[in-house]
């Protein structure tokens, strides 16, 4: 899949547990995130998923904001972006 601009589309995606937010990850391409799903079956308990198609260069900062968003509790760690930025501010 493409962007409108012609660039790759990536991926948000949010398991869920009777519709609360358990689980953000993130992913490149549309084949890697159906395989991530299927991965985290094994490690993760939810029983839905969603996703948002984002840029690539928007993926990491887009990914932090939305586990500050849900605070989701498989998210043990803030990624790197808003480490950075709770850091600076």
């Amino acid at each position: 899949m493409k962007n409108v601009n012609g660039a790759p589309s990536s991926y948000i995606y949010l398991l869920k547990n009777n519709e609360e937010v358990v689980y953000v990850g993130q992913s490149v391409s549309f084949k890697s995130l159906l395989g991530r799903i299927h991965t985290h079956r094994s490690s993760k308990v939810f029983d839905g998923f969603s996703f948002i198609k984002t840029n690539k260069e928007d993926l990491d900062a887009h990914e932090a904001t939305t586990i500050v968003k849900y605070s989701p509790k498989y998210n043990c760690n803030l990624p790197i972006i808003i480490n950075s930025i709770a850091t600076v501010g």
